[in-house]
């Protein structure tokens, strides 16, 4: 959700910053970034300014999705 709204803001979300947001503990939100990586889901791209931090955003496809189920409205 945090990547969605963020992406609807127009706002970066690094890395770091989308992990503290979990529910879950640092390590784990960190190991799960690759696999939706993997998954297709969510793109990394690096800090051209900072090459210790990345930016995390969803892809197209996983933005359209999530788009067109808030668009239907409560059921």
């Amino acid at each position: 959700m945090d990547l969605f709204i963020h992406e609807v803001l127009r706002k970066p979300l690094a890395t770091s910053a989308l992990c503290l947001m979990t529910t879950t503990s640092m390590s784990s939100a960190l190991r799960l970034v690759p696999k939706m990586c993997d998954a297709g889901l969510i793109d990394r791209i690096p800090d051209l300014m900072d090459a210790r931090r990345s930016f995390i955003r969803l892809r197209p496809e996983t933005s359209h999705r999530l788009r067109a189920y808030f668009e239907e409205g409560p059921e």
